[in-house]
């Protein structure tokens, strides 16, 4: 799960950054938004799907 929150945390940054740089809220804002995806099962199953290609993608277990 902490895979995909950086993940996700790097992805919003780079599409959103520009707009969010100077706000305190990024954090909660991915925070919000990796919990409201692990919320729908469907998603968390992609979600952990993800985690793991990303994980073996890095040559991590």
């Amino acid at each position: 799960r902490k895979a995909f929150r950086i993940f996700m945390e790097a992805t919003l940054r780079e599409e959103f950054g520009h707009v969010l740089e100077g706000t305190g809220d990024f954090d909660a804002l991915v925070d919000e938004v990796t919990a409201q995806m692990y919320g729908d099962p469907e998603l968390r199953k992609a979600c952990d799907l993800a985690a793991d290609a990303l994980l073996a993608a890095n040559g991590k277990p």
